[in-house]
């Protein structure tokens, strides 16, 4: 999946690199346009196969930012504190 530049303007920063493992909504580029800076997110789970761009690269509207290879299960991937029972009673804990 190709993540696209939504506007034409500077590549101000990337946040990801080749590899990485990025939720749906994370952050990937941030784009500045007439002196506003606009957050460019994943639209779906995937790890990141391309990075098209650096910062300071200019870019149009609908450019190659990053390529997406799509992970279905990493839309799902929950921290294990958010998991926990809290009504369960531990193991070493007095009855």
């Amino acid at each position: 999946m190709s993540v696209l530049s939504p506007l034409r303007g500077t590549v101000v920063s990337v946040e990801v690199t080749q590899g990485d493992l990025v939720r749906q909504g994370a952050p990937i580029a941030i784009v500045e346009s007439m002196k506003m800076e606009h957050v460019v997110e994943a639209p779906q789970a995937g790890i990141v196969g391309r990075v098209a761009v650096g910062p300071g690269d200019t870019v149009a509207e609908g450019a190659l930012l990053v390529h997406l290879d799509p992970v279905p299960a990493a839309a799902d991937v929950v921290s294990e504190a958010a998991e926990i029972d809290l009504e369960s009673v531990r193991p070493d804990s007095p009855r």
